[in-house]
């Protein structure tokens, strides 16, 4: 017997893709959104949470891309 309930990934959360983040935009230490990528769950500070991320975008940038930030704390 187990005391798991088995259930859709869907009943327990909301999936949604990501976006391509090409090179040539990689690599700005600043900017109004964090782009988190696997590379950074690496890092010391996101051993229980994501909490600093390498690469960071702009508005525009997002805009440009038609990105959709996930709310913090996500």
């Amino acid at each position: 017997m187990t005391l798991w309930v088995e259930r859709t990934l869907g009943e327990l959360c909301a999936l949604r893709a990501g976006i391509v983040f090409k090179p040539a935009d990689q690599g700005l230490a600043v900017g109004d959104v964090p782009f988190i990528k696997v590379s950074d769950m690496n890092l010391a500070a996101n051993a229980i949470a994501v909490r600093e991320a390498n690469n960071w975008v702009d508005d525009n940038y997002l805009a440009r891309v038609r990105a959709k930030p996930f709310p913090s704390g996500t």
